[in-house]
């Protein structure tokens, strides 16, 4: 459930993701520790402002990435390749 309180967020959400969209997150059970239907499942928080909302999910993925550095950088690479090859076209 999501508050929204004059200009304050707050609440959390379930996010489920099919296990095909994970591969590139090493561990990828640690963050999406649950499982159901087919999807790994987490409870995103959010809070801040709707100026500048927040989550604590990129931290937990992020911790993730840093406990293997080759996916980090393999996920990296991959983006900035995603990226540049958008540019071009």
């Amino acid at each position: 459930m999501v508050s929204i309180n004059t200009n304050s967020l707050g609440g959390a959400i379930q996010l489920g993701v099919g296990r095909e969209y994970l591969d590139w997150l090493p561990k990828a059970e640690e963050v999406f520790t649950r499982e159901r239907d087919g999807y790994l499942w987490t409870t995103v928080h959010l809070s801040g402002t709707l100026d500048a909302p927040e989550q604590d999910l990129s931290p937990r993925i992020l911790e993730a990435l840093k406990e293997t550095p080759g996916s980090f950088f393999g996920t990296l690479f991959r983006a900035l390749g995603a990226w540049l090859k958008g540019g071009n076209e």
